[in-house]
C-alpha cells in the first residue's frame, strides 16, 4: 500500500527559519518538498493555496500518478501568522533591552512571507518617569490610574443614634436613682420639732445618684446585628459617665433570662441566677425587645419571656431601663408597666427622659 510522505508544513517552516532563502528559493524548497502542484511562483502567488504533501501511487502497468493532498489553510493567512510572530518575538526583546512598551500588532497587518515587505504598523513608545504607563494589548488604556482620574469615595463616617453632644446629660438621666441623701429638709424637721416628735434620721431632700451601680446587658441578637457598631460607642459613653467601678456589662442572645456574661457564649450562664444584680442597680438593656424579626423562627425572645425577666428584676428592687431603636408604636404596652423604655434616636434628648424619669428612677 503506498504510504504518505512524512514531510508536513511544520517542517517548511523550520526549513525558512533556518535557511532565510529568497522568493525563488522559497518557491524551489517548496516544489522540491512536493508541497504545491503550482508550476512556478507567479501561479503559487495567484493560487495562494497550499497543499497536504503529495503521494506517489502506482498504477496499473507500472506507471506512478502524483495525487495532490487536502487544501490546508490559506498560505498568506500562514505567512501572517508567522512574520507576526516573528515580530512580536523582536519587538519583545527590543523592548526588553531599550525599556519600552509595545503596542498590539494584528496578524492581517503582518508582512508576508517576505522579508522586504511593508513596515509592521507598530508604535515604539519610550518609558520614562512622567509619561504615564501604556496597556501592552493595544489600545490607550492605561494600565495604572492617572492623575486626571477622580479617587474613590471615602467611606461615611460613623454617626451614632444619639446625638453626640446630648449623649453625656442623657445618660445621666437615665441611669440615675433618686434616693433621700440630699440636702436637709429645715421646714420639715421645723414641722416635727413643733408637733413634739422625736425622729432618728433627719428628712432630707432626694437627689440624683450613679453610686449605686449600673449593669448594662447588651442584646448580641440576628436582629440587633445592624446596631452593633452603636451599641459598642454607647458601652463607651457609659463607661464615661458612670466609671469602670460601677459599671457591669454582659451580653445576651434573644432575652437575658437564657443565658449572659461578660466575654463569648462559651462563659455565659443563667441570668439571674448567677448573674444577678444588687439590689438598687440600675439596668440598662440595649436591645429591640424582640421587636425586630428574625431570619430563624424562634431566635427573637417573645413578650411573655420579657415580662418573666422584668418581674425578676423588679423584686430585687432594681429599676430597668430599655434603650430601643423603634419607635413607640411598636414597643409592647404590657412591658411598659414594668420598665422605662426610651427611643434610642436622634429625637431623644436629655429634656425628654428627665420627664419621663424625673430625678431619678425610683425602686
Amino acid at each position: 500500500m503506498p504510504r504518505p510522505s512524512e514531510i508536513s508544513l511544520g517542517d517548511l517552516i523550520r526549513t525558512f527559519d533556518a535557511l532565510r532563502p529568497d522568493k525563488e528559493d522559497r518557491f524551489a524548497i517548496v516544489k522540491l518538498l512536493k508541497l504545491t502542484p503550482f508550476a512556478n511562483l507567479e501561479e503559487l502567488k495567484q493560487g495562494g493555496v497550499l497543499l497536504k504533501p503529495a503521494r506517489t501511487v502506482t498504477m496499473e502497468g507500472g506507471g506512478e500518478a502524483v495525487a495532490g493532498g487536502e487544501a490546508a489553510d490559506d498560505a498568506r493567512s500562514l505567512a501572517s501568522r508567522i512574520a507576526a510572530r516573528r515580530a512580536s518575538m523582536k519587538l519583545a526583546r527590543a523592548a526588553a533591552a531599550q525599556q519600552v512598551v509595545i503596542t498590539h500588532v494584528s496578524e492581517e497587518e503582518a508582512s508576508p512571507l517576505s522579508d522586504d515587505g511593508p513596515a509592521l504598523p507598530s508604535q515604539l513608545v519610550k518609558v520614562t518617569d512622567a509619561a504615564a504607563p501604556v496597556s501592552p494589548w493595544g489600545g490607550n488604556v492605561p494600565v495604572l490610574p492617572t492623575a486626571n482620574e477622580q479617587p474613590a469615595s471615602e467611606p461615611l463616617a460613623f454617626e451614632p443614634l444619639l446625638v453626640p453632644t446630648w449623649t453625656r446629660a442623657l445618660l445621666s438621666a437615665v441611669l440615675a436613682r433618686r434616693v433621700n441623701d440630699g440636702p436637709i429638709d429645715v421646714q420639715r424637721v421645723v414641722e416635727l420639732v413643733a408637733r413634739g416628735e422625736v425622729t432618728v434620721n433627719l428628712p432630707r431632700y432626694p437627689r440624683p445618684t450613679l453610686a449605686r451601680g449600673v449593669q448594662v446587658l447588651v442584646d448580641r441578637s440576628e436582629t440587633m446585628l445592624p446596631f452593633l457598631e452603636d451599641q459598642t460607642w454607647l458601652e463607651e459613653q457609659v463607661r464615661n459617665v458612670v466609671g469602670p467601678g460601677c459599671l457591669k456589662t454582659l451580653y445576651f442572645e434573644g432575652c437575658p433570662t437564657r443565658r449572659a456574661g461578660p466575654g463569648g457564649k462559651s462563659g455565659w450562664k443563667k441570668y439571674p441566677t448567677a448573674r444577678q444584680p444588687k439590689s438598687g442597680t440600675v439596668l440598662l438593656l440595649l436591645t429591640d425587645l424582640g421587636i425586630g424579626r428574625p431570619l430563624w423562627p424562634g431566635a427573637s425572645a417573645g413578650e411573655g419571656e420579657w415580662l418573666d425577666f422584668a418581674a425578676a428584676i423588679r423584686k430585687r428592687g432594681c429599676p430597668i431601663v430599655a434603650l430601643v431603636p423603634y419607635g413607640p408604636a411598636r414597643w409592647p404596652a404590657s412591658l411598659q408597666k414594668f420598665m422605662t423604655i426610651i427611643q434610642w434616636d436622634r429625637p431623644t434628648s436629655a429634656s425628654l427622659v428627665h420627664a419621663r424619669v424625673g430625678k431619678g428612677h425610683d425602686a
